[in-house]
């Protein structure tokens, strides 16, 4: 995905690091938003996403996400297709990381989307909006 960013020149700056570990490597209070689509189904913790992210935001900055919609906490299926675990967070998980690390929620939406559109296999996803 990085290659493909730099090849359409969206951002002046990208970087890869490993999102399992402990802080992102940026400074407290950098940004003004923290952006993450389609990247928390890939984690079944996302707690320091949370802690990150508002350590990372400067006061009335905004984080905004995509998770996996789930009915549990936790939820988490194996891809066959692609060899991967997919996760699915419930509102209450998300809402608990919420209060925890004191955002304000802004805005809630569910959506569904879909694997493969020919199989008709609907994903339910929500997105969060949320200030800091």
């Amino acid at each position: 995905m990085l290659k493909i960013c730099m090849q359409k020149n969206i951002a002046s700056d990208l970087k890869l690091f490993d999102l399992n570990e402990d802080f992102l490597p940026y400074n407290d209070m950098e940004f003004h938003h923290v952006i993450s689509l389609r990247v928390f189904h890939f984690f079944n913790n996302l707690e320091n996403f949370f802690r990150e992210s508002y350590r990372i935001l400067k006061k009335g900055g905004m984080f905004s996400f995509t998770v996996k919609d789930s009915d549990i906490s936790i939820s988490s299926n194996y891809d066959n297709e692609r060899g991967i675990t997919v996760y699915g967070h419930s509102d209450q998980y998300i809402m608990e990381l919420i209060q925890k690390y004191d955002f304000k929620p802004l805005k809630r939406l569910k959506f569904i989307t879909f694997k493969d559109l020919s199989k008709k296999d609907e994903i339910r996803f929500k997105a969060y909006v949320l200030m800091k």
